[in-house]
């Protein structure tokens, strides 16, 4: 979670994907990506305390140990963007525009959010029809801005390890890192009252099924089992 409090919600959605998934490791930045009024030298269009642009933090750092230490690890990146009117509720990368087939991770994933969002509007009588778009597949078409192309943890799992500020990313092929913004659809308001119109209830739910879905083998594993 790399913007808590500015991505609403996403610090409490983490802690609950973290538990429910039997994830193996939660980070959780604790600086507001807008507190520093000096650029990232990575990204200069943003600033240096945004760690998802900056390798100067002890969040890129922990995340760079973890891949290198497993490259089988997935690493699940929680964002959260204002979708206005629009219908689509999430949006997925890996950190490119190129498009993947239905059987790599992050179209796997897709495919799952999108399962399970139709099944609660179905269940709650909801008839919106809310899109997941991502942006790795050829029929879908979104904004660049949600496609994590300058993230650099995803630039780092992705392959550019050495100079990870300027070096375009290895491969994205089979990518581990999935990158995720979520309306407030997903995240919910919680800063609204409950009797209030304004008011939507967290579905976080709903990122825990469909990763469980899609990566189950990895996920889910007996305690009893680990080494660690």
């Amino acid at each position: 979670v790399p913007h808590p409090l500015y991505d609403i919600n996403t610090h409490m959605e983490g802690a609950q994907v973290f538990r429910d998934t039997n994830a193996r490791y939660f980070s959780l930045s604790t600086s507001h990506r807008r507190s520093s009024p000096e650029p990232s030298r990575c990204d200069p269009l943003h600033q240096r305390s945004d760690v998802a642009h900056n390798v100067d933090t002890l969040f890129h750092r922990f995340t760079a140990r973890l891949q290198d230490l497993d490259r089988g690890v997935y690493h699940i990146q929680l964002h959260g963007y204002d979708a206005g009117d629009g219908r689509d509720v999430a949006v997925t990368s890996v950190g490119t525009r190129n498009d993947y087939n239905a059987f790599r991770p992050i179209r796997v994933f897709t495919d799952n959010l999108r399962r399970v969002i139709a099944e609660e509007e179905q269940e709650s009588g909801d008839s919106a029809g809310s899109a997941v778009i991502c942006c790795s597949d050829p029929e879908d078409s979104g904004n660049d801005a949600l496609c994590s192309l300058r993230n650099m943890q995803g630039r780092y799992i992705n392959g550019s390890t050495l100079n990870t500020c300027d070096d375009a990313p290895v491969s994205f092929v089979n990518s581990r890192f999935i990158h995720l913004e979520q309306s407030r659809w997903i995240r919910g308001f919680a800063l609204a009252n409950p009797s209030s119109p304004s008011y939507l209830p967290p579905r976080y739910p709903l990122v825990v099924e469909a990763l469980v879905r899609s990566f189950t083998p990895v996920l889910v594993m007996d305690p009893a089992a680990s080494t660690h």
